[in-house]
């Protein structure tokens, strides 16, 4: 089975992280699923487009479910730079 490209852009971002000039902010196509692996992997920051807001939910009026989706991320987020 071949890997995934989300193993591969994962697999990458750890490789060229441990230059210090390097703030390396993966967009397009991140996720919830693997928000914490980009940090772990040493991204400085991720950015989230589609998967946060879902235009249909804007368009209902429902703009609470986007906060509730950007609370999971940052929530993600926090949990890959906790230390430990």
């Amino acid at each position: 089975m071949s890997p995934s490209i989300d193993s591969i852009i994962t697999s990458w971002v750890s490789t060229v992280t441990p230059l210090p000039q390097n703030e390396l902010i993966p967009t397009g196509g991140v996720s919830l699923k693997d928000a914490a692996d980009f940090i772990t992997a040493g991204a400085f920051a991720i950015g989230v487009g589609a998967d946060l807001v879902d235009l249909a939910a804007l368009r209902r009026g429902e703009a609470s479910s986007i906060t509730e989706k950007a609370r999971r991320y940052v929530a993600a987020v926090a949990a890959a730079r906790a230390p430990g």
